[in-house]
Formats: C-alpha cells, sequence, structure tokens
C-alpha cells in the first residue's frame, strides 16, 4: 500500500461516519423543504457543498440552499431564508456572503442555510451565491471516483497547513 492510500484509510469517513452525515443531511433537507413549502416564491431546495459532493474530510459542514424564483424581491428572499434558518438550527447566528444566511447547528452538526436565485445560467446571477448550485452540479458530473481521493488528500493537506 502506498503512502496516499494510508493516508486515505485514515482521514476518509468510515461507513459509520458517512451514514450519519447522510441521515442527518436528509433528516434537514426534509425539514427545510417542509417550511419551504409554504411559501410559493420557493422552487427548490437542495443540498451543495462538500457532503452533496462527498468530498468531506472529518466532520463536515451542511450547506443547504433555498432556491428562490428570479421574480421574488431580495428583501423577501433574504427574510425568508433568514426565517426558515432560524426556525430549525440551534446556536444560530446571521453570517454574510452578499447578503445575510443563518449558520448554526442541527443535531450535532454545524449547518448553512443559505438563500438564493434559482437562475437557470450563471449570466443570470442576481446574487453572488447563485452560482453555488451549478458548481455542486459539476462537480458531481464530473468528477470521477479516483478524483474524489485526490481532492480529500488536497483537502486534508490544506488542512494539515492551516491554509
Amino acid at each position: 500500500m502506498d503512502l496516499e492510500e494510508r493516508v486515505l484509510e485514515i482521514i476518509r469517513p468510515n461507513d459509520r461516519s458517512k451514514k450519519e452525515v447522510k441521515d442527518k443531511s436528509q433528516d434537514l433537507l426534509k425539514k427545510v423543504k417542509a417550511l419551504a413549502s409554504k411559501y410559493d416564491c420557493i422552487e427548490d431546495v437542495r443540498l451543495v457543498g462538500s457532503v452533496a459532493k462527498d468530498t468531506y474530510v472529518g466532520r463536515p459542514d451542511i450547506d443547504v440552499f433555498i432556491l428562490f424564483s428570479p421574480s421574488t424581491k431580495r428583501e423577501v428572499m433574504e427574510e425568508t431564508g433568514l426565517l426558515i434558518g432560524d426556525a430549525l438550527l440551534t446556536d444560530k447566528e446571521k453570517r454574510y456572503a452578499e447578503h445575510p444566511y443563518v449558520h448554526g447547528h442541527f443535531d450535532g452538526f454545524e449547518v448553512d442555510i443559505v438563500p438564493c436565485y434559482m437562475i437557470s445560467d450563471t449570466k443570470m446571477m442576481m446574487s453572488a451565491v447563485d452560482r453555488t448550485p451549478f458548481h455542486t452540479d459539476y462537480i458531481i458530473s464530473n468528477l470521477k471516483d479516483g478524483q474524489k481521493s485526490e481532492v480529500i488528500l488536497l483537502k486534508q493537506f490544506l488542512k494539515g497547513i492551516d491554509a
């Protein structure tokens, strides 16, 4: 076994840990979708980030994006996203990308619940985070299994050098 394989055996989540992450992510997603269903302006709720791409190292943050209709006023998008995040997370705080979102905890996991617009093309971006679902889709569609290991190794290396 070469060095990379040995390191991957140490840092890659075990089956129990992966199941916990998957179960908690799906539970959170279900709860966000239930709250989102009360608003006509919300078109979708999606898991994004390293959990969606299966490239996380250690205990991951769970990133959920609430996708609003492009016709939604920005203030409504921001306020509704914050309301949903506030309703579901503990130890929560408002953070900012280009606009506010909620960071907090859900069943022992750090979580970001982020509102954005559901656009069909990145040329239509209405906020800086609107591109995130495109990034997630691109990585999921193009990253081969062997490359996931390379991403995990790179992430661990960067953590190791505190970058």
